[in-house]
């Protein structure tokens, strides 16, 4: 279900999303490409950091860590990670080779500075009037940043925005901080 916010469409709000993978996967291919020195951009495949995030995000649900898509099933594995240290070792136990990419690149550091912080503020800087719901993302965003790793109350707040947990990259953005938080936190 879509909202109004301010002068904030339905539509708006996919484009947000939708220039926000974009942006991101641009950026990760460069990092990539300067981290391992490579001079060929052709050496590195396309990448969609979001289809790695959806193949933990299906990872989760095959294994039952995650009920469902819905934003309280979210809510529940975020909570239960937080009072049951045993549960982040098995999830990154258990996890499989669909989610390499995913680990080496948040083990690297190259995720954070793309997802939660260069370009959302690139896309948002775009908008006119920036609408109120993504100023609230940015500032939580930029709280994570700050600390390098999101806490417990970080992601509870992002998907409590839930008019934008409907959009598959706002709710993937949020299980690649999960994945964060399970490597980092």
């Amino acid at each position: 279900m879509c909202f109004i916010t301010l002068t904030f469409s339905c539509k708006s709000n996919k484009n947000f999303f939708s220039d926000l993978e974009k942006c991101t996967n641009k950026n990760l291919k460069t990092r990539l490409i300067s981290s391992n020195k490579i001079s060929n951009e052709k050496e590195i495949p396309e990448i969609s950091l979001f289809d790695s995030i959806a193949n933990f995000e299906a990872f989760l649900l095959k294994n039952k860590f995650l009920s469902s898509k819905e934003n309280k099933d979210y809510l529940s594995l975020i909570r239960n990670l937080e009072s049951n240290k045993h549960l982040k070792k098995e999830i990154l136990d258990s996890m499989d080779s669909s989610c390499s990419f995913l680990k080496y690149v948040n083990n690297l550091g190259h995720v954070m500075p793309l997802i939660y912080d260069g370009c959302p503020v690139q896309v948002i800087n775009r908008k006119a009037p920036i609408p109120e719901e993504l100023i609230k993302m940015k500032t939580i965003y930029e709280e994570i940043f700050a600390l390098t790793y999101p806490k417990t109350e970080h992601l509870e707040r992002l998907i409590l925005l839930e008019t934008n947990f409907e959009d598959k990259i706002y709710r993937l953005g949020i299980c690649n901080l999960i994945i964060i938080k399970l490597l980092l936190g």
